[in-house]
């Protein structure tokens, strides 16, 4: 297995860190089928890029120690321009370098997705999006789930569990936060702003002052729920401060989009008893006793000494499925491939999926996650035991129908 890299994929240390990571074996280039990586890899988000490669790299290695795809070796190559405002640059490089299909995440999933679409190139986006991030073209592939499925599922459990209590919404100033809180409160029946308030914070790299200043306006409005439409280190750091000041005992803090990444950034005292939603956590493949989850997560283990994040099965999944549709279609062909992959239902980590014919949305489960005790997730394997699944959606019930699609559903809300 080889992995290349454009110019400096990452830091110098996280570098060394997945050679260190990684088994090579010397290729020549032109016997290699190159997969081609894309996210932020410097910075706030490089732990996401990191998770998603260490999945793609377990897969590339299985595929490749049982003999390759069409008798060539796979490659991953991790694009260098990760930064915002680079995502043309990052396609183009990994053109240049000869991928055969390319996914992952961006800061500006629609200008990546376009400029691949553009130059026929397969794309699979795996993280976390907007539905208004989406665009409709035929090599584009959407594997993670989105703002819409993550907000209703969320909804379901808050109408069961959190019902008749006074919401804030703390939003990032972002389309995705802004869809995101719309969705919540249409689907709480919170949507008067003078009952249940909001604070509106800047995006990115949210400021400490931005926090402490939303918390003390839901305090004084005797908010009952925090809402706190953050991602990533965003969220890690809306966490910390709400922690810092006590805010669970009074409010019940809800994340939407909560992650692996988050939870090992805040820890278990600051992540205790907070819900939010995941399309996949490794205790869901646990709990569910779903076969090749815990299998997944068992080889992730043995080859990172880490448990996998929702990302990095993302990114192992969307690794095995094109595998799976070249050897049906017999050929590397964008839109030959794609073909394959629109329509079909797949498993991987967790139960059934479905590349949707419509839009290419893989239409899947949410499940409701809360934060565990600390002394709970001290105890449990490698101590990342954070999340204890609650419930779960089947996804049919939570997406958006292609109907709603067409129409912009969120745009009306």
């Amino acid at each position: 297995m080889k992995t290349s890299h454009v110019r400096s994929p990452w830091t110098a240390g996280s570098c060394l860190l997945l050679m260190l990571l990684l088994v090579s074996v010397e290729l020549k280039a032109a016997e290699t089928i190159k997969l081609g990586l894309t996210y932020p890899n410097t910075g706030r988000y490089k732990d996401l890029g990191i998770d998603q490669a260490r999945g793609a790299l377990l897969a590339i290695e299985e595929i490749n120690r049982a003999g390759g795809l069409l008798n060539r070796k796979l490659e991953l190559v991790v694009g260098s321009s990760g930064r915002q405002g680079k995502e043309k640059e990052q396609i183009q490089e990994l053109l240049k370098v000869g991928v055969s299909m390319a996914f992952g995440g961006s800061l500006n999933p629609v200008v990546t997705a376009t400029t691949a679409a553009r130059s026929n190139l397969l794309y699979v986006d795996t993280l976390f999006h907007s539905p208004a991030d989406r665009i409709s073209r035929p090599t584009v592939f959407y594997e993670s789930y989105d703002s819409w499925m993550a907000a209703k599922t969320l909804a379901f459990y808050m109408n069961q569990q959190l019902r008749n209590r006074r919401i804030f919404y703390v939003s990032s100033d972002s389309p995705w936060g802004e869809m995101t809180e719309s969705i919540l409160r249409k689907f709480t029946n919170s949507a008067d702003k003078q009952e249940h308030g909001q604070s509106v914070t800047r995006f990115p790299s949210p400021r400490r002052k931005d926090f402490l200043s939303a918390y003390q306006q839901a305090d004084a409005e005797g908010a009952q729920v925090l809402v706190l439409v953050q991602y990533g280190d965003d969220l890690a750091k809306a966490l910390q401060v709400a922690h810092e000041l006590g805010i669970k005992e009074n409010m019940q803090i809800v994340a939407p989009n909560l992650t692996l990444t988050v939870a090992r950034s805040v820890g278990a005292n600051v992540l205790q008893d907070v819900i939010g939603t995941v399309p996949w956590s490794w205790q869901v493949a646990r709990d569910y006793s779903y076969a090749e989850g815990v299998r997944f997560t068992e080889a992730y283990v043995d080859q990172y000494q880490t448990k996998p994040s929702a990302a990095a099965a993302s990114a192992y999944t969307t690794v095995m499925q094109y595998r799976h549709a070249v050897e049906q279609a017999g050929e590397l062909g964008a839109h030959t491939v794609a073909k394959q992959l629109a329509g079909q239902t797949y498993s991987g980590p967790k139960d059934p999926q479905t590349w949707r014919e419509s839009d290419h949305l893989s239409v899947q489960s949410v499940y409701v996650v809360k934060g565990k005790p600390r002394d709970q997730v001290i105890q449990g394997e490698l101590r990342e035991d954070y999340f204890r699944v609650m419930s779960n959606i089947a996804g049919q019930i939570v997406a958006l129908t292609p109907q709603e699609v067409s129409q912009k559903a969120w745009e009306g809300i």
